[in-house]
């Protein structure tokens, strides 16, 4: 069974947000998830807020042209990744910046596309390196990889 994000986004949200429903004999609460139509409709906003977020235009959107640069958002931006297939999803140091979205990369062969949320003011760097299947097998092949990395300073709407 293959769920598609947007279930994932909705199952998270079920579990994370207090709600109550009572339709058809079925209640959901803050950690019980009813599959019927009933709890469904309680956490339509939560639901549509995330996938909203992780799916609208980022404020701001990098490339492996940007590898090296240092950008600043301020709280409530949203930053855009889309480097090439052959990109390992990336990974986030610092507390401000947290990771919605994340498509592709290696090892699916689909184009990395990812979104990430401002969270609290302060500084991130976020990398990636590349990888290929040559380097996982033996004997092991010397095709060089390249590092990623973004410098993000995130500041408060007033600095």
């Amino acid at each position: 069974m293959t769920l598609g994000l947007s279930t994932i986004v909705g199952l998270l949200t079920m579990l994370a947000t207090p709600a109550t429903a009572q339709s058809a004999g079925c209640a959901a609460t803050a950690r019980v998830a009813c599959l019927g139509n009933a709890a469904t409709a309680t956490t339509a906003t939560a639901t549509a807020t995330a996938t909203a977020t992780a799916t609208a235009e980022p404020s701001v959107m990098l490339t492996e042209a940007d590898n090296g640069r240092t950008i600043a958002l301020r709280l409530g931006q949203t930053l855009g990744i889309s480097l090439p297939a052959m990109y390992r999803p990336t990974v986030v140091g610092g507390p401000a910046l947290v990771k919605v979205l994340t498509r592709g990369g290696y090892p699916t062969d689909q184009p990395l596309s990812e979104v990430y949320r401002t969270h609290a003011a302060g500084s991130a760097v976020v990398s990636t390196v590349t990888d290929h299947a040559c380097l996982h097998t033996r004997p092991r092949c010397s095709i060089p990889q390249r590092l990623w990395q973004v410098n993000v300073a995130v500041v408060a709407d007033g600095g």
